[in-house]
């Protein structure tokens, strides 16, 4: 994987950028003042003291891997005075999916609270901005403030696992660390390129429900994943002549439950929209959502619908109602549905709602051909769309939320 980091981190008090030589001089003198400091358990201090030519080698070395995707090294300063007051960064070294923050602060700035900001901050861009499925944190068992770092910040103890001869008590986070207190109340922090130039998160904001005339099309909850199941092993057959992921299934009801529950946090997070496709009366029928493009500001429709309701328009009534979501509410340049060549039944939809043909692609989750359909804002000025009945929109509590005036 290629992992994309902002070149400038901006939180409450600290800025978190890239170094460059200008930062030389400063990150020298800050790690000999604190060598002693870090001795005990930062793996490079041992190497201490280096040269300033040294140094000049190792800041090159870091702004080369950041280039490149490969690793990315901050300097951490304060906001308000510029001073040099440690480093930290999100490094490749724990596997393809995965980042890890390391960190250190100068002793006369400890117990600020600024080691906890930085570490909030780089988590939500790992998991909200690179991508990564979750974060790691390795501290050395002895260090007592490192540990504590990571408690407060509501990652989840791992245990203790070893990296050549020493071992670290090993702390994750993933998304649904972001739904939780500290992190949950925490703003998001500024992201900037090297220019300056403020760059956009990657999040979306879609309702948790979406009311039709004869569908409610929700955000999961823990407790539909029985019947989730149940219908999904009624309809693999069906389901696995044009669906990938219809393969793995029967999941376990374990595996099921983690399903859903990672539904529901990407939810929470505006990084994904799986959703549930219930008729009035409250039946699960089959699955809808939008999920974000990656080389574009759009977001794709997929779907798929229990065989015994197939037929009746239900399929294009929430297609519907998702389109005007993600491009209306949600504001996205372009909403696009992908089907596999020979599923007629799924092409009929977006033909049918004045979707634009763009030929065959390969698809965005499993690299197999499909055919791609686009639609961008001037849908919805013409038929059908134009005269289709715009849907209710509510959060989770089942609060009317307004549609963007």
């Amino acid at each position: 994987m290629t992992w994309t980091v902002p070149a400038r981190i901006e939180t409450e008090r600290l800025v978190l950028r890239r170094l460059g030589p200008e930062d030389v001089t400063a990150m020298h003198e800050a790690i000999l003042e604190n060598v002693g400091h870090l001795l005990p358990f930062i793996p490079w201090a041992p190497a201490e003291p280096q040269t300033r030519e040294q140094r000049e080698a190792k800041v090159a070395e870091m702004s080369a891997a950041f280039d490149a995707g490969e690793d990315f090294a901050l300097g951490m300063f304060d906001r308000a005075t510029g001073e040099y007051v440690g480093g930290t960064g999100l490094h490749t070294r724990v596997g393809p999916e995965a980042l890890e923050i390391g960190y250190w602060i100068r002793a006369d700035r400890q117990g600020e609270g600024l080691v906890s900001e930085a570490v909030l901050a780089l988590t939500a861009v790992a998991l909200m901005y690179s991508g990564a499925a979750h974060v790691e944190l390795w501290c050395d068992p002895a260090n007592v403030r490192s540990n504590a770092v990571a408690a407060r910040c509501g990652f989840d103890h791992r245990g203790r696992e070893d990296r050549g001869e020493e071992g670290f008590e090993v702390w994750v986070a993933d998304l649904g660390t972001l739904s939780r207190e500290p992190a949950s109340t925490t703003r998001l922090p500024r992201l900037a390129d090297e220019a300056g130039t403020t760059l956009p998160w990657p999040v979306w904001q879609v309702p948790a429900r979406i009311e039709t005339e004869r569908l409610v099309i929700r955000r999961f909850r823990h407790e539909d994943a029985p019947e989730v199941s149940r219908v999904i092993a009624a309809n693999r057959d069906h389901l696995v002549r044009h669906l990938s992921w219809a393969r793995d299934e029967p999941r376990t009801p374990e595996a099921r439950a983690e399903k859903i529950a990672l539904n529901i946090v990407n939810h929470e997070a505006g990084v994904e929209f799986l959703m549930g496709m219930f008729d009035r009366t409250g039946a699960y029928i089959g699955s809808i959502g939008l999920h974000p493009l990656d080389d574009r500001p759009g977001l794709e429709i997929g779907y798929w619908i229990a065989e015994v309701h197939e037929g009746r328009g239900l399929v294009t009534e929430a297609v519907t109602a998702l389109t005007q979501v993600g491009l209306a509410f949600a504001g996205a340049e372009t909403v696009e549905i992908f089907h596999r060549p020979g599923n007629t039944r799924s092409g009929a939809v977006p033909r049918r709602l004045g979707f634009v043909d763009h030929g065959i692609t390969r698809d965005t989750d499993d690299g197999e051909e499909a055919v791609r359909w686009v639609a961008d804002a001037s849908v919805l000025d013409h038929e059908p769309l134009a005269s289709a009945p715009v849907p209710r929109l509510a959060d989770e509590d089942g609060t009317e939320v307004p549609w963007p005036a």
